[in-house]
């Protein structure tokens, strides 16, 4: 892999680290194993990016026409002044 697309990863990786170990904490409820889970699956992650990359994208957005998709209703708001 070349050093850009390692540095691409890695940067991935740190600025979702956070949530990532919270989601596996959620998973196992012992903070040490959570860090442990999410070192060895990015490190598998990486070594198979490749094929990762084939996989299709999952979006966590609400699918089209999801009560959550649409602007909220404001006609029954007050106003303030």
């Amino acid at each position: 892999m070349k050093r850009v697309d390692e540095d691409e990863y890695r940067s991935c990786v740190v600025a979702r680290m956070d949530r990532l170990q919270r989601a596996a904490y959620l998973l196992c409820r012992d903070w040490h194993t959570a860090e442990d889970l999410v070192s060895l699956t990015s490190g598998k992650l990486y070594r198979n990016r490749p094929r990762a990359q084939q996989l299709p994208v999952i979006s966590h957005a609400p699918p089209p026409g999801h009560p959550e998709q649409s602007a909220p209703d404001t006609s029954t708001l007050k106003d303030p002044a």
